[in-house]
């Protein structure tokens, strides 16, 4: 639900369950979190270069300028 904030998100979750009567969903943010969860679909958050050049992941997860671009991983203020 990324870049979704909880309440557009309850509120488009129960605009689709009052048009569909028929399926049983949770009503709120928490509970899908936790269905979500349950079903073990939980996510982990990759980082890439500003330039998508390539993912920090794996062997590179700690590094902090791009090996291809060279571009600073954080923006400096």
């Amino acid at each position: 639900m990324k870049g979704w904030d909880k309440e557009s998100f309850e509120m488009t979750l129960n605009l689709f369950i009052d048009a569909h009567t028929d399926i049983d969903l949770p009503r709120t943010y928490y509970k899908c979190k936790k269905v979500i969860d349950a079903l073990g679909l939980s996510y982990k958050k990759i980082y890439t270069c500003p330039n998508d050049c390539m993912l920090y992941w794996c062997e590179r997860a700690s590094q902090q300028i791009c090996h291809l671009c060279h571009t600073p991983r954080w923006k400096i203020n």
